[in-house]
């Protein structure tokens, strides 16, 4: 059985690619409190928190017509997951250190993966891959393509934490 993905916010993001304010502001309602939260506990003070997410949503803004296309994650201490990226992407470049990561990719996205993870997993659909993979010692290199098409690329860089790509 296939989950089907549903954004339910895609009418508003579709809106603020088109510069609409008001889709920006309700964007800003829905996430704010939970982006202030997060950045309380990365900061531990109200003021740089205030900064942090004001310019995580700036950003976000900007550059809002390339997020179904590329995603540069940076992680540190915490677990992230995002749950659907799709067919399609130009690349997704992880960089973690102590953290959980967890994408899931489309079923029918193709892509070529090269990642070194070290004291850490790293999980991906194994029975769609082709490619490398070395493990030695406490470092963990796969380099390949799963499934058809390599338009694709996921770039992983990781120690201290766990990996997980699934469809």
């Amino acid at each position: 059985m296939e989950t089907e993905y549903q954004n339910i916010h895609q009418a508003l993001i579709d809106r603020c690619r088109s510069g609409d304010r008001k889709a920006q502001e309700e964007i800003y309602r829905v996430y704010c409190r939970t982006m202030y939260g997060v950045s309380l506990r990365i900061t531990g003070n109200s003021a740089d928190a205030e900064d942090v997410m004001q310019e995580a949503f700036l950003s976000a803004f900007r550059k809002i017509g390339t997020l179904m296309k590329k995603l540069e994650l940076t992680t540190a201490y915490g677990s992230v997951r995002v749950d659907h990226i799709p067919a399609g992407f130009e690349f997704v470049n992880i960089t973690s250190g102590c953290s959980q990561v967890s994408l899931g990719i489309a079923e029918n996205a193709g892509y070529q993966v090269d990642a070194v993870c070290d004291y850490c997993n790293i999980v991906y659909p194994q029975g769609e891959f082709k490619g490398n993979r070395i493990k030695e010692n406490t470092r963990e290199r796969i380099n390949g393509k799963v499934g058809s098409g390599t338009d694709s690329r996921v770039s992983v860089t990781s120690k201290y934490g766990n990996i997980k790509l699934s469809r």
